[in-house]
């Protein structure tokens, strides 16, 4: 997924370099297997903090139109909301989440925050086509 629309020399230089580059990203990142119940438990906070800000703020963060704090938190949201429009479901299609991870993302899916996500991704995102037609 990292390397789509890169040219054939940089996605082969990719490629090869793909296991270390990982290995330095893990490292850098302090990734370790023990680490992941206090990362699930953060990750269930933040969705708690998201979920009480929309009760409070409803459709939009700030104002009453969508604007720049909506299309970021969904962009960031994004790859754990897995929303179901293109170009964002053939790209979520390359994401592996790790088996660990699959339980918690199943009962995150239905969260308030993550539903919103969906929600702003089907209502903003303009397929391609209409785009094309607009802008054509």
């Amino acid at each position: 997924m990292l390397l789509r629309g890169t040219s054939t020399r940089q996605a082969t230089i990719g490629r090869l370099t793909w296991p270390l580059l990982r290995q330095l990203m893990a490292a850098g990142m302090d990734a370790r297997p023990r680490l992941l119940p206090d990362l699930i438990a953060q990750v269930d906070r933040e969705l708690d903090w998201f979920d009480r800000l929309l009760a409070e703020r409803g459709d939009h963060l700030v104002g009453r139109a969508f604007g720049r704090a909506d299309l970021t938190a969904a962009s960031l949201l994004a790859p754990v909301a897995l929303p179901q429009v293109e170009p964002v479901k053939s790209l979520s299609a390359g994401i592996r989440w790790p088996r660990s991870l699959a339980p918690f993302l199943a009962r995150w899916s239905d969260r308030p925050t993550l539903k919103w996500v969906r929600h702003v991704y089907e209502a903003h995102r303009a397929p391609l086509w209409r785009m094309a037609v607009r802008h054509g």
